[in-house]
């Protein structure tokens, strides 16, 4: 019987002879490790379980990149060139049909508004005679509102 299971079991059988001075001289040599026996109740090993997961809410893309924008204040330039649009629209209304063609808006920073004159006799005589006369009409206008000032430059 012992040799029948060696000729089912090629790899229990040793291709060498046994190493000298070992207990059973003609017996084969190991190659594979031994079996463990099978465990009925896995209660009592521990579980190696991985550490739970802490993840952050799930948050739309659409606000984070308002946050990204607002970090780089992009949004207060967004916001400031649409305010400048709306400027830009009724600045005929609030300047009058006379200095509408004469003056240009150009950026709205910090709730100022720079304005350009074409040339430098206008821009001397705009803000010697009518720049207080267009900032009041102007911050009681609904389209500029929060505007502190109207600064006036020259092309």
């Amino acid at each position: 019987m012992a040799g029948s299971s060696r000729a089912r079991n090629p790899r229990a059988a040793s291709s060498g002879p046994a190493p000298s001075g070992a207990s059973g001289e003609g017996q084969p040599l190991r190659k594979w490790a031994v079996r463990m026996p099978e465990v009925d109740d896995a209660s009592g090993i521990p579980v190696d379980a991985d550490a739970p997961q802490r993840r952050r809410p799930v948050v739309p893309f659409s606000d984070t990149v308002n946050r990204v924008l607002r970090h780089l204040g992009v949004d207060a330039r967004v916001r400031d060139t649409a305010m400048l649009d709306a400027m830009a629209r009724a600045w005929p209304e609030v300047a009058g049909p006379e200095l509408a063609s004469r003056l240009t808006p150009e950026k709205y920073d910090k709730n100022i508004l720079y304005v350009l004159a074409r040339n430098n006799a206008e821009l001397f005589e705009i803000r010697q005679f009518k720049l207080r006369g267009i900032e009041a009409r102007a911050k009681a206008h609904p389209a500029f509102a929060g505007l502190r000032q109207i600064r006036v430059r020259c092309r």
